[in-house]
């Protein structure tokens, strides 16, 4: 039995297509599947309180890292110019982040002498190259990951998209980056119970993926 070249040639020709097909579809599923991570830093609202007068330090109430009450009093500083005690007070509830004096040290006028921040409101501020800025909206949620914490996830919510480019920030280490432009995208830290350890200035990396 002799087979028509013509039908194997076809043949062969089809089995390619199909092959070629199916390498572009698997790399288009695999792109658009395909994550990508950017990094940034967690911020908080800081509080930088200071004192008026000045004066002797003469009682700490509270540490660095523990809990503080809105209205709270953290020291109490004794002016001897005017002869009278200024209290310094949280005036939102938070964490004491940084004390700037021990007791029985001098504080000058001025000058700040705690730190307190909000960690009930944490964000995260990454920058998105242009080419991926069309698939954010507000709302989305993304997987936010700490190496201080591997293994735990957290949530990113999306709260705030730039409307205009800007250039990459100026710590990208290539200048090929550098010269790019980016946009900035801002996603709230959802405090889910699991987040309590996290603080400002912890590195953190958005896990986004192509929807």
């Amino acid at each position: 039995m002799r087979i028509n070249r013509k039908i194997i040639i076809a043949g062969v020709v089809g089995v390619g297509l199909i092959g070629v097909l199916v390498f572009i579809l698997s790399g288009w599923l695999t792109g658009n599947n395909q994550q990508f991570i950017l990094s940034g830093t967690i911020e908080a609202t800081e509080i930088h309180l200071s004192t008026r007068e000045g004066g002797l330090v003469k009682q700490v109430y509270i540490d660095e890292g523990q809990p503080v009450a809105a209205g709270e009093t953290l020291a109490l500083i004794y002016s001897p110019d005017s002869n009278m005690e200024e209290e310094i007070v949280s005036p939102i509830k938070g964490v004491l982040l940084e004390r700037l004096f021990e007791p029985a040290e001098l504080a000058l006028p001025g000058n700040v002498v705690m730190v307190v921040a909000d960690l009930s409101k944490l964000e995260l501020k990454v920058y998105a190259p242009e080419d991926r800025y069309g698939q954010f909206s507000l709302g989305q949620v993304y997987p936010v990951t700490v190496d201080s914490f591997p293994g735990t996830t957290f949530n990113g919510v999306i709260s705030q998209i730039a409307e205009q480019a800007e250039f990459t920030p100026r710590n990208v280490t290539t200048i090929e980056a550098r010269k790019s432009t980016v946009y900035a995208i801002t996603l709230d830290i959802v405090n889910n119970g699991s987040n309590a350890n996290l603080i400002p200035g912890m590195p953190a990396d958005v896990h986004f993926g192509n929807k």
